[in-house]
Formats: C-alpha cells, sequence, structure tokens
C-alpha cells in the first residue's frame, strides 16, 4: 500500500495502532503499490491492501494460501478476497446531509463516470436529496482516461471550458459534491479563474480528506471533505488477521464489511451557508473563519472589516438571510458549536472559547434554550446515532 497516498496511510495506521493494541505475536510489515515479493512469501498469514479488478483475479493472488483483505471500493466488492469496504452510498447521504443543514437547495454532482463506488456515492446523495432540493444537476466524465491521454495543463484547461457553461446557468447559492477531493480541486479551480464572485456562494465539498496531500494550481480555499473510515478499515482487517492467521478459508466465507464514514470535515468551502449575494456570503465565510479560530466576532467588527454601516450590513442580512447581522451572528456561534461538538474531542471550556464564548456557562445556558439539552447531552446523542 502507497504511504504518500492519504487513503493508504490512513489504513496503514489504523492496522498498526490496532496490531499495537492487540500485541500481535507476529511482524507486520508495510510493502509499495507492487507487493509481488509479499504475495509470494511462504510464511506470510496475511495480506491487506488497495486492489484493483486485474490483481484480485491475477494469478498470482489465486494461488495464495493466506488471506488477502481488499480495501479498495474502485470496482465493489472483489471475488476471490475479503472485502473491507467503504460505504459510498452512506457517503453521499452524508455529503448531502451537510450540504442541506447549511441550507442548500441547488445541487451539482461531478463524478467519475466508470468507478463503481461513484456511481453509489451519486446514488446516496440523491437519495438523500429526495423531493428537497429544488435542482440537482450530475456531471459525469471519464476524467481519469482524458488526463492520461494529454498533458496536465491541457487537461486542467478542457476541463474548465466543459464546466464553465454549466456553471453559468446554474443559481450563485449552488453546492457541488465531487465524488473525491482531486475533482473538488478542480471545481475550485474553475471559480478562482473564471468566476471570483462565486467562491464565496458557492459551496464545494469533497470525498477523502486528502486535498492536502498533492500540490494543485492556485491558493484554493480550504476544502470540506467527507472522510471516510479508512481508519478503520485497517483496524478491522488487522484485528481479522490476528484472530485468524493464514486462514485463507475463512476470509472466503467472510461477507464483505461495509464502514459508514467517519464525519464531514468542514473548512471554510462550505463554512456559513447558502447566500446568493457575493458580498454576503463573503462576510459570512469571514466570520466563520474568525470564529473558528476562537474569536468573538461583533457586527461592529463586520462593519468595520467590510466598510459599511451597520444599518447597511442589517439590510443585506435581512434581506439576503432573513435575520439582522446580530441574530446570524449568534445563530452561527450555536452552529459552530455543533459543528464540533460532533466533529472533535474538544473539552466543553475549548469549545466555548472556539465559538466566543469567554464561559462555558453561557454556552451551556444558550444552548439548553435553543436545543433542550446541555452541550454534552447533544454530544452522547452524536456519538450514539453514528
Amino acid at each position: 500500500m502507497d504511504r504518500m497516498n492519504a487513503i493508504g496511510a490512513r489504513v496503514i495506521e489504523g492496522a498498526l495502532l490496532c496490531a499495537q493494541d492487540k500485541r500481535c505475536p507476529w511482524m507486520v510489515e508495510t510493502v509499495g503499490p507492487d507487493a509481488t515479493d509479499a504475495i509470494r512469501m511462504g510464511d506470510c498469514l496475511g495480506l491487506c491492501g488497495l486492489f484493483d479488478k486485474e490483481a484480485a483475479e491475477s494469478q498470482a493472488l489465486r494461488e495464495t494460501s493466506f488471506p488477502v483483505i481488499n480495501v479498495s471500493n474502485r470496482w465493489g466488492p472483489l471475488a476471490g478476497v475479503g472485502n473491507f469496504l467503504s460505504d459510498d452510498e452512506a457517503i453521499g447521504r452524508e455529503a448531502a446531509a451537510h450540504l442541506m443543514e447549511r441550507g442548500y437547495k441547488h445541487f451539482m454532482i461531478v463524478g467519475e463516470v466508470k468507478s463503481q463506488f461513484v456511481k453509489d456515492r451519486i446514488a446516496g446523495f440523491r437519495a438523500q436529496l429526495g423531493q428537497l432540493a429544488s435542482s440537482c444537476e450530475v456531471v459525469t466524465k471519464d476524467f481519469l482516461t482524458a488526463l492520461h491521454a494529454q498533458t496536465m495543463p491541457s487537461f486542467v484547461h478542457q476541463t474548465e471550458e466543459e464546466l464553465r457553461p454549466v456553471f453559468q446557468r446554474l443559481p450563485m447559492d449552488l453546492a457541488v459534491f465531487a465524488t473525491n477531493d482531486w475533482l473538488a480541486g478542480l471545481v475550485q479551480r474553475v471559480l478562482l479563474e473564471h468566476y471570483p464572485e462565486r467562491t464565496h456562494t458557492t459551496a464545494v465539498l469533497g470525498v477523502d480528506d486528502e486535498q492536502h496531500t498533492w500540490w494543485y494550481l492556485g491558493p484554493l480555499a480550504g476544502l470540506s471533505s467527507v472522510r471516510p473510515a479508512f481508519h478503520a478499515m485497517g483496524a478491522a482487517a488487522m484485528e481479522w488477521m490476528i484472530e485468524h492467521p493464514g486462514d485463507r478459508e475463512a476470509i472466503l466465507r467472510e461477507k464483505t464489511r461495509w464502514f459508514v464514514p467517519e464525519r464531514v470535515v468542514m473548512r471554510a468551502s462550505t463554512a456559513g451557508g447558502a447566500c446568493a449575494d457575493p458580498m454576503t456570503a463573503r462576510m459570512i465565510r469571514w466570520s466563520w473563519q474568525a470564529m473558528q479560530e476562537g474569536k468573538k466576532v461583533q457586527v461592529s467588527d463586520l462593519a468595520s472589516r467590510f466598510q459599511m454601516s451597520r444599518r447597511t450590513l442589517d439590510r443585506k442580512f435581512s434581506q439576503h438571510l432573513g435575520a439582522g447581522a446580530g441574530d446570524y451572528l449568534r445563530a452561527q456561534r450555536l452552529d459552530m458549536a455543533v459543528h464540533l461538538l460532533r466533529s472533535t474531542e474538544l473539552t466543553m471550556a475549548e469549545v466555548s472559547q472556539r465559538c466566543g464564548y469567554s464561559k462555558q456557562d453561557t454556552l451551556s445556558t444558550i444552548f439548553r434554550r435553543e436545543f433542550g439539552q446541555t452541550p454534552m447531552e447533544f454530544r452522547r446523542e452524536a456519538r450514539k446515532s453514528v
């Protein structure tokens, strides 16, 4: 498995931590994408990796005497090996739920046309939307084949030209779900280069949480992303191999295991909420980022930062968000608290500080009044539902 790949690195980390926790009595070795030597080792007790259909059907794997577990979802469950896979329909549902929570009603999906996991992610996304979306446009293409047939600059230019007319006819307050971070980066690039007024009004959400592992063209906004359960998949595969050392027949009897995603990692690209006005959307994202850094944002801070009177500020917020700037900021602090309680291990004091409350009791009082329970009770309920 490739350590430089974020997916492979997370699977490996989960497997190694499990081996330590279980006090695995055997040596655990990581190998690169070419696992030929590992497959031929006569004393190997098990192999876990990101396999494709061709590898699973190869003579080398078919002739192994030890169990092989596949954690790649590109082609769905593969024959002749065990499969511990990401639940991609659940990923799509999680993505849609996150964007709807932000208030978006217009959606666009961008995905690779050939892969089964992409189809599953799109199906889950559309199922979660149900009848609640005002519109949902799907753009699929054989992106990988197109990339391999040309240089990266020409591929990026061609993709931009194909996406531009789509953006031209879609509303400003659009939410884009890209079925992996790599495609999400392309979408962000189109917005940055050709529609700068949309960089704050259009939400972009990817999958895999791996944009930080590769360099892309231009200063892109922090990308929100659904993080699949790669860590848990690696740990489960290691635990299975420790409990069934060298038992190839047992893994062939094992049903495919599906792992729901860990969570949505929210960053600037889906921060704030849906808003079609570029200036108001920019203020929303700025205030959200400031709150994430633990700053207590007041209406006066917004007015000063964006050089407008408080009356003008209130009018813009009321016109585009249905609430005054002060009411919106208070709601945004609670929204930030909900996000941190669901997705982090921060203490209550740390959550309060990050949301701009100097005292933990203040957040608890407001939270109980709004939701009928304390922040700690909310966190416990949220974890039960995962």
